[in-house]
């Protein structure tokens, strides 16, 4: 699998928690950031990513149009095949069971 991931200071890293890991209104937070191994060429580096809080999903969404601008400008830096994410666009819009 192919993936990318950026540098980012611990500026970035706060506004991102402020954005993707902040409580909602009933005091629970809709992502949890937790860190994991990312092994690159340069070795293997601590990466946080942010993971949805599964109590707060209720159903299959697809994401809202500038977030999924922000992923395909992602694909594209990193020269990832945009394919996967457009048969991720095509589950979520049309998740099984749901007409």
């Amino acid at each position: 699998m192919f993936c990318g991931a950026w540098q980012l200071s611990t500026h970035e890293v706060a506004r991102l928690d402020r954005k993707e890991a902040a409580p909602g209104s009933d005091g629970t937070f809709h992502y949890y950031r937790i860190g994991m191994p990312f092994v690159t060429v340069a070795g293997t580096r601590l990466c946080h990513v942010y993971i949805a809080n599964p109590d707060w999903i209720q159903r299959a969404a697809a994401p809202e149009a500038g977030y999924l601008e922000h992923i395909r400008k992602g694909y594209s830096e990193f020269g990832l095949d945009i394919c996967y994410l457009e048969e991720a666009e095509a589950r979520a819009s049309h998740p099984a069971g749901l007409a």
